[in-house]
Formats: C-alpha cells, sequence, structure tokens
C-alpha cells in the first residue's frame, strides 16, 4: 500500500513507429506494404511507419490501462479503423486540406489493468481534397500507453 492510502502513480511510456514492439502486417496476400519514412517536412520532422494499401495494419500489445495512437491528419489521409481487444471500437477519417502533426487519432483510457491488443487499419481511403479523387495512407508516428506503477 502507498503513502496515498492504495492509489498508485501511472507512468507514460512512449513507443516509436520504428519500436520492434510495434507489428506491421496485413489481410492481403502479397505481404505488407509498409515502409519507413525518414523526417522530413512531409513527415512532420519525425520517422513514421507508412502504407498505402488497404488492409494492412499495425498491432500492439502492452500491458496498462490506456492507450494513444499519435499519427498525421492531411491530404493524402485514408480511414482508419481501430480495434482493443479484437472488437471494433471506431472509424477514423484522417482527411483535412492541410498537414496536421502529432494529432492523436485514437485514444482510449480506463481499460482494466492487464494485456491488451490495440490493432489500427487501413480501412478505406479517404478523398484528396486537392485532387477530389480516393487517396490514403496510414502513418503513424508513435503509441504511447498508461501503465500504473505496482504498489510496493
Amino acid at each position: 500500500m502507498s503513502i496515498l492510502g492504495g492509489v498508485t502513480a501511472s507512468q507514460t511510456i512512449f513507443v516509436e513507429a520504428q519500436d520492434e514492439r510495434i507489428s506491421y502486417d496485413s489481410t492481403a496476400i502479397t505481404g505488407p506494404a509498409w515502409e519507413l519514412v525518414p523526417p522530413s517536412a512531409d513527415a512532420c520532422d519525425t520517422p513514421q511507419m507508412l502504407s498505402n494499401r488497404q488492409g494492412d495494419y499495425l498491432s500492439f500489445t502492452f500491458t496498462g490501462i490506456g492507450v494513444s495512437v499519435i499519427g498525421t491528419k492531411g491530404v493524402r489521409q485514408g480511414l482508419i479503423d481501430f480495434y482493443v481487444d479484437g472488437i471494433w471500437n471506431t472509424t477514423v477519417d484522417r482527411g483535412r486540406p492541410q498537414l496536421m502533426c502529432d494529432e492523436v487519432l485514437f485514444e482510449m483510457s480506463d481499460l482494466y489493468k492487464q494485456e491488451h491488443t490495440i490493432i489500427g487499419m487501413l480501412g478505406g481511403l479517404g478523398i484528396n481534397p486537392e485532387t477530389g479523387e480516393e487517396d490514403g495512407v496510414s502513418p503513424v508516428q508513435r503509441l504511447k500507453y498508461t501503465a500504473p506503477d505496482d504498489p510496493q
């Protein structure tokens, strides 16, 4: 029990997109199209993992009570379907007229303290406001999760 009467502190842990704890895969037969994009103005000056093929997804398993997926919104952005522990949670349309960096694409808190798996799948293409055509990528900058410190 802690000095605060059983309340324990939490820690926020950041996981960069290229971290080996995040797996990148595909529902396609030919394998994923994910690639590491180096830092540049078009990539928000951070390395990102990027795919433009529907059905490609990231998967991250963690033990904690909350999770956030951080990425970009902008012209060439698609629709991402988010699943938590195998259950669809929401679809996020990331299309915007201009590039927006370090955006929280998905966030969930108040999870039970146990192992969870989050999946973000490129589920559809958005409409590119510059061309009016379907277009989309799934860029991920980083994830973060909240893990409570165990009481001593």
